[in-house]
C-alpha cells in the first residue's frame, strides 16, 4: 500500500487492483484503529495514552501474537496515519480518512504536546510529513512540469474550495465555486513562474 499510495502522490493511478486495495485498507481500519487506547499495553514508547484515538502501528487480530514481536508494534505514528488517510482519500474513503486525521491533530493541540512537533523517533520526525500527501490528496492535485499540464479534482468541500499549490518554480492558489447550475475556478499565481498549457478540472458532475 505504501507502493499506492506513491503512486497516487506521482498521478500514477492504481497500480494495484481497486478492490483489493480498498479491502486492504478497510481491513487496516477495521483491526488497527482505536477510538481509545486506553488499556493498550505500550511495549517502547508511549505517543497516545488514556481516551486517546490512533491507529496502532501492527496487531494480530486473529491471534498468534509472538511473544516477542516486532519493535514499536503497539505504537501510533502520525506518519504513518496521514499516509493511511491520504490513501484513503484517493480511493473515496472520505469519513475515513477525516475520521483517522481528526484522532491524530486531536493529540496535538499544545495541552499536552507540542502542535508543531509530532513526536516519534525524536522531535521533528520526518515521517510525519507524509501529511503533505493529505493536501495532494483532498485537491486531486497533479502537475507535469515539463508539458504544463495541471490538475485540481478536491474531494473536501468542492463547492467551496481553495487551496494553495506548487508547480515548479511557480506557486499560488487555487479556488473553485460550484453548484447545480454553475461552476468557476480561479488560479492565482502568488510567486515564481509556470506555463501552463493543460488544465484539467473535475466538474460538479464528476467529469
Amino acid at each position: 500500500l505504501l507502493g499506492q499510495w506513491w503512486a497516487f502522490l506521482l498521478d500514477l493511478g492504481y497500480l494495484l487492483p481497486e478492490e483489493k486495495v480498498k479491502s486492504a485498507l478497510e481491513s487496516i481500519i477495521r483491526y488497527n484503529w482505536r477510538k481509545s487506547v486506553r488499556g493498550l499495553k505500550h511495549r517502547q514508547r508511549v505517543f497516545a495514552e488514556g481516551d486517546e484515538s490512533g491507529l496502532i502501528t501492527c496487531t494480530w487480530p486473529n491471534g498468534g501474537r509472538p511473544e516477542r514481536p516486532i519493535l514499536y508494534c503497539d505504537e501510533v505514528w502520525t506518519g504513518l496515519e496521514y499516509e493511511v488517510a491520504a490513501l484513503t482519500l484517493w480511493c473515496g474513503m472520505t469519513n475515513e480518512a477525516l475520521m483517522i486525521v481528526k484522532g491524530a491533530r486531536e493529540r496535538y493541540t499544545g495541552e499536552k504536546r507540542n502542535p508543531f512537533a509530532e513526536v516519534e523517533c525524536g522531535h521533528y520526525y520526518i515521517r510525519a510529513l507524509s501529511s503533505w500527501s493529505l493536501l495532494l490528496a483532498a485537491s486531486g492535485f497533479a502537475v507535469d512540469v515539463g508539458s504544463g499540464f495541471l490538475q485540481f479534482a478536491p474531494v473536501l468541500n468542492a463547492d467551496h474550495f481553495a487551496a494553495p499549490f506548487i508547480a515548479g518554480t511557480g506557486w499560488g492558489v487555487y479556488r473553485q465555486e460550484a453548484s447545480s447550475r454553475t461552476f468557476s475556478a480561479d488560479i492565482q499565481g502568488m510567486g515564481g513562474s509556470f506555463t501552463l498549457r493543460t488544465l484539467r478540472l473535475r466538474l460538479p458532475d464528476g467529469k
